[in-house]
């Protein structure tokens, strides 16, 4: 077997990344739907994208902000505390920006308002259900077909009982 170039590694790492990212954003989006659509009417498909390119950037005001907080119970780094503690809002405001603009292209919104008020909670308490169940599994098939094809049927009903309502 032949060693790898570092360019390799870097290649497979950042494919790893990013496969890795689109997976639990996928799952949070599918088990997360029902409830947005359920409260909110609304449920986004394009978070699934944008979450590869947020959750990354998140760290930042993160760590900002916990040098922020020790920073400040020392009176002379106060003054620091709070100019770390605007960068890191600075950079939440950035990401809020683009937060927004995707969620302002056309076609990545799904809409339904729901006839019964039970239909968010239940499917969420489903999702959760089958994903626990799938949780062993090494197919990605099994981890995030199963729990999609749910959706599908959940999404199914919520449509057949508004029609019927």
């Amino acid at each position: 077997m032949a060693a790898q170039t570092a360019t390799q590694r870097l290649r497979w790492r950042t494919r790893k990344f990013l496969l890795g990212g689109l997976c639990v954003s996928l799952a949070a989006t599918l088990a997360g739907a029902p409830l947005t659509l359920g409260h909110f009417g609304t449920a986004s498909w394009g978070g699934v994208f944008v979450n590869l390119v947020l959750v990354p950037l998140s760290e930042i005001p993160l760590m900002l902000g916990m040098a922020s907080v020790a920073c400040s119970p020392i009176g002379w780094l106060a003054g620091p505390a709070s100019w770390i503690n605007g960068m890191a809002g600075g950079w939440l405001h950035g990401m809020t920006r683009i937060a927004q603009a995707c969620a302002a292209l056309p076609g990545l919104n799904l809409e339904l308002s729901l006839s019964q008020r039970w239909l968010g909670p239940a499917g969420g308490v489903l999702l959760a259900a089958t994903f626990l169940a799938q949780a062993q599994s090494k197919s990605l098939r099994h981890l995030l077909g199963v729990p999609a094809a749910v959706l599908a049927g959940w999404l199914f009903l919520a449509f057949l009982l508004r029609t019927l309502s």
